[in-house]
């Protein structure tokens, strides 16, 4: 399961909630499991002209503090429920089905989702949300609902259906939930990191002239290892981030490398340095202080140390070592590109909703997957990244899987 089921009822505990309400993408997954490819990027004025940028796709998922979860879905993609762990699937919105003269049918695997169409369900996924949390019980409950980027009236309208409820947002709680990874969700993690870093590294040895061949060659490698592409990045001369660049290679390119990918609803990211030519003592020199400014990082990753404590100690190591124009971080990572915790310097700020409101400077947690990253931008010259992924233990950290960092990565040429 990727839900941390025992995290999310200890939120609830502490938030005296009585179930928590999924609507984003992202979130709706994170409680089911269900993925759909559109509800990311369906906006309304794609089915309704004139309609707003706003999410088409109404998708839902309940998670009372008490008993098992349900999922609102559309009907077109309740097929897509059927090997799902969550047993309460409940169709609401629109979808025109006919039905064959001579009755209809469904091999086994798929009998779930023809049953599931076959009973009667509300139009609305609204009325389907409420009539789920009146089914459990939690008409006049404490709601806790994600609300940030959600349509302006959501609130309003399930309120409306349920007049009894006290409706919170809980968008950072959830995000706080997310924080702290499930075995599941750690095993994906460490897949997806595997299998880009595999692309990666068959993609540099393919004597790559341009930026275009070389993430051309990564593509197909992710490809070959049933990975889905998000990212390569490269900084150019020290002048920054690109990832469209027309660019081809010069023998003294040294170059910021950031790549990750996306495999089964989780994604990696991570980060070296690249040349064409064996690196310069300065060049050498240089890399050696970003790489000990992370292993510095590493070192204090441990329960209980706040993130600016780790952003910290890079920032010392690499001070010792004379460099002043980096910034080194880490993040968390997951269902989203970033998770909590977010490793910066304390910037006073709070993570708050109706449920939850507690400093943005969080403490480590055992399981928690998280990346450090020091990237080094000389401008017009070059530029320079370490990012390696590690899993907060009992006693420390441990690689997320072995990625080979120390040195400088000499890319083959033509």
């Amino acid at each position: 399961m990727l839900l941390n089921r025992p995290r999310a009822d200890d939120y609830m505990l502490q938030s005296g909630v009585d179930a928590l309400v999924a609507t984003s993408p992202a979130n709706v997954t994170y409680f089911t499991g269900f993925e759909c490819w559109l509800a990311s990027g369906f906006a309304e004025f794609m089915i309704e002209p004139g309609g707003s940028g706003l999410l088409a796709q109404q998708n839902f998922a309940l998670l009372p503090r008490e008993g098992d979860p349900a999922l609102i879905v559309e009907p077109y993609f309740v097929v897509d429920t059927c090997e799902l762990w969550v047993a309460d699937v409940r169709p609401a919105g629109g979808g025109d089905y006919e039905e064959a003269a001579d009755g209809v049918s469904a091999p086994p695997h798929l009998r779930p989702a023809l049953d599931t169409l076959l009973a009667s369900s509300p139009a609305d996924p609204l009325d389907a949300l409420a009539r789920a949390l009146q089914d459990r019980g939690l008409a006049d409950g404490v709601i806790g609902i994600e609300l940030e980027g959600r349509r302006p009236d959501l609130a309003a309208q399930l309120g409306r259906l349920l007049p009894r409820a006290r409706l919170r947002d809980c968008t950072n709680l959830l995000r706080l939930v997310r924080a702290v990874k499930t075995p599941t969700e750690i095993e994906r993690l460490e897949q997806a990191a595997a299998r880009a870093e595999e692309a990666a590294h068959e993609a540099f040895a393919s004597a790559p002239s341009s930026f275009s061949e070389l993430v051309s060659a990564y593509r197909r490698a992710l490809g070959a290892r049933g990975a889905d592409f998000d990212h390569f990045a490269l900084g150019l001369r020290g002048l920054g981030v690109s990832s469209n660049a027309t660019y081809r290679f010069d023998a003294d390119d040294v170059l910021f490398a950031d790549w990750g990918c996306r495999l089964r609803g989780y994604f990696s990211d991570t980060g070296t340095t690249l040349c064409f030519a064996p690196p310069s003592a300065e060049v050498g020199g240089r890399h050696g202080a970003i790489r000990a400014a992370l292993d510095a990082g590493a070192r204090a990753l441990r329960p209980g140390v706040k993130g600016s404590a780790v952003q910290a100690a890079m920032s010392e190591a690499l001070g010792g070592h004379g460099v002043t124009g980096s910034y080194p971080f880490g993040h968390g990572f997951g269902i989203e590109h970033r998770d909590y915790p977010i490793m910066v310097a304390d910037n006073g700020r709070h993570i708050r909703d109706d449920c939850v409101d507690v400093p943005s400077d969080l403490p480590l947690e055992v399981g928690m997957v998280v990346n450090l990253e020091v990237p080094l931008f000389t401008l017009g010259v070059g530029s320079m990244q370490t990012e390696q992924s590690f899993v907060v233990t009992g006693d420390g950290c441990r690689s997320l899987i072995e990625q080979k960092r120390d040195e400088v990565e000499q890319l083959s040429s033509t």
